[in-house]
C-alpha cells in the first residue's frame, strides 16, 4: 500500500511538473527559445535613450532611499520594544505582578528575534550605500538633460564636439551596467556577504582616468558657451523676423511672437514624455547665455561621465 502511495504521488508531481514548467524534462524546444527571446529582448530594452537612463536612476535613487528609511524605521521599533517591554518586565518585578513580568520579557523578547531575524540595523546599512551610489549617478546625470539638444537650434547643436555626442551615446549601456552592479552588490550585502574595499591603487587609477577625462572634456567644450549663445542669438533673430513678416500679412499671427507658456502637468499624468516636452520649453525660454551656459555644462558632464560612474561606484563601496 506504501509503494502505492508513493506511485501515485510521483505521478501526480511529475504530472504537476509537465503542465506547468517543461525545464523538468531534459528537453530544449522552440517555444522555449521564443520565450528567452522574449525575455532577453525585455531586459535589453532599458534604457535605450539617455532619458530613460536619467529617469530609471532618479526612481531607482528615491526607491532606495525610502528603503533605507523603513529600515531605520523598523530598527527603531525594534529598538523602543525591547526599551519598554524591559521596562514592562521590571516593572514587573518591583509591583510582584506575574502577568506584567511576563508580558514584558515577552515583548522585549519579540524584539530581540525580529531584530536577529530581519537584521534592520544591517538592511539599513546595506540599502543606504545602494542609495549613496544612485545618489552620485543622478548628480551625474542631472546636467545632462536630452531636452537641451531638443530645445537648442540646429545650429547650436552642431557647435557641441562629436567626441562629446558620441560619448553621450554610450550612457544608457553605462547606465544599465551601472544599475545592475549597484544591484548585484546590494544583493551581496543584505545575504550578509562581506564586499572587498577597492584598494588604494584601483582607487588611483579611477582618479587619473578621471583626470584625464576631464582635461579632454575641458578643451572640447572651451568655447561651447560662445558658440551656442551666438547661434541661439542667429536662430531668434531670424524667427523673430519671420514673425514679424508673418504678423504684418495676418494680424491674427500675432501671437507668434508671444512666447508659449510652460505647464508641468500634474503628478497623476505626468509621463517621461511630457516631462521632456516641458524641460525643452522651459529651456527655450531662457536667455541665448542661459542656453549657452547649460550646453557648456552639458558637454563637460558627459566627457566625464564614466570615470566619475566608476568612482561613484568604488568610493561609497564601503
Amino acid at each position: 500500500m506504501m509503494k502505492k502511495t508513493i506511485f501515485l504521488s510521483s505521478v501526480a508531481l511529475l504530472a504537476s511538473g509537465c503542465a506547468s514548467d517543461s525545464w523538468l524534462y531534459p528537453m530544449f524546444n522552440a517555444e522555449d527559445q521564443r520565450a528567452l527571446v522574449n525575455d532577453g529582448a525585455k531586459l535589453t530594452a532599458v534604457p535605450l535613450t539617455v532619458d530613460d537612463a536619467r529617469n530609471l536612476v532618479f526612481g531607482l535613487t528615491e526607491k532606495l532611499n525610502t528603503a533605507s528609511r523603513h529600515r531605520d524605521y523598523a530598527k527603531m521599533i525594534t529598538h523602543e520594544l525591547l526599551f519598554y517591554g524591559s521596562l514592562l518586565a521590571v516593572g514587573g518585578v518591583a509591583a510582584s505582578s506575574i502577568a506584567l513580568r511576563n508580558v514584558g520579557a515577552g515583548i522585549a523578547a519579540g524584539s530581540v528575534a525580529l531584530d536577529n531575524h530581519y537584521q534592520p540595523s544591517v538592511q539599513s546599512l546595506a540599502f543606504d550605500r545602494a542609495a549613496q551610489r544612485m545618489r552620485c549617478a543622478r548628480d551625474l546625470l542631472d546636467p545632462i538633460d536630452p531636452a537641451l539638444l531638443d530645445a537648442l537650434p540646429a545650429d547650436a547643436r552642431q557647435q557641441i564636439h562629436p567626441e562629446i555626442m558620441s560619448l553621450y551615446a554610450a550612457i544608457p549601456h553605462l547606465t544599465n551596467s551601472y544599475v545592475e552592479k549597484v544591484s548585484l552588490d546590494l544583493r551581496a550585502a543584505l545575504t550578509a556577504v562581506t564586499l572587498s574595499a577597492p584598494s588604494e591603487q584601483d582607487l588611483l587609477n579611477s582618479l587619473q582616468n578621471y583626470t584625464t577625462a576631464q582635461g579632454k572634456s575641458l578643451q572640447y567644450t572651451s568655447d561651447l558657451h560662445t558658440k551656442v549663445s551666438l547661434s541661439v542669438k542667429n536662430t531668434r533673430v531670424i524667427d523673430e523676423k519671420a514673425a514679424v513678416s508673418l504678423a504684418a500679412s495676418a494680424a491674427s499671427s500675432a501671437s507668434a511672437t508671444t512666447p508659449p507658456q510652460c505647464v508641468l502637468p500634474s503628478a497623476a499624468k505626468i509621463s517621461p514624455s511630457s516631462s521632456r516636452e516641458y524641460r525643452v520649453c522651459v529651456i527655450r525660454g531662457k536667455s541665448p547665455e542661459e542656453q549657452g551656459e547649460l550646453a557648456q555644462a552639458f558637454g563637460q558632464a558627459v566627457g566625464i561621465f564614466s570615470e566619475q560612474m566608476d568612482l561613484c561606484l568604488k568610493t561609497h563601496q564601503q
